[in-house]
């Protein structure tokens, strides 16, 4: 397992215990980002549907400008003090419709895990929001349960 995942479920605690079954695909998508993506010194990152921020904290342990949007994470999970945490924690999570944010740079990898299938809007509209904020070259990881 990734030191910096661990570092992160621990920094995150208690509310990381409801992620624990996000692990496996946590630890998948940064061995994807260290085999295809190179060096994540520095390289912009935005993780769309991002939860509590767990990849994100340990994506920045790495040495990646990491940040995250999630518009359901304070709605329906109600996790009390959350705000504090990420700031406590050093992380950037927006709690705003992605399509409606408006994003005022571009990004050299963009994740999305298990959002897909949940969309609200066309997956033509997303994907070409996600188009619009990857850096040429850049990457796009998207995730889904099958």
């Amino acid at each position: 397992m990734n030191k910096f995942l661990e570092e992160s479920y621990k920094n995150l605690l208690p509310a990381s215990r409801i992620w624990e079954k996000e692990r496996r695909l946590h630890q998948y998508t940064i061995e994807f980002i260290e085999k295809y993506c190179g060096n994540l010194k520095e390289k912009k990152i935005l993780d769309i549907g991002c939860g509590l921020g767990i990849l994100i904290k340990a994506l920045n342990l790495m040495g990646a400008d990491a940040e995250g949007i999630d518009k359901n994470i304070l709605k329906e999970w109600g996790i009390d003090g959350i705000e504090g945490l990420w700031a406590k924690n050093n992380i950037k999570i927006w709690t705003e419709d992605f399509l409606a944010a408006g994003f005022n740079k571009k990004y050299d990898i963009i994740i999305t895990e298990n959002v897909f299938e949940h969309l609200f809007y066309t997956q033509k509209d997303f994907l070409d929001k996600i188009c619009g904020l990857l850096d040429e070259g850049g990457c796009l990881i998207l995730a889904t349960p099958n």
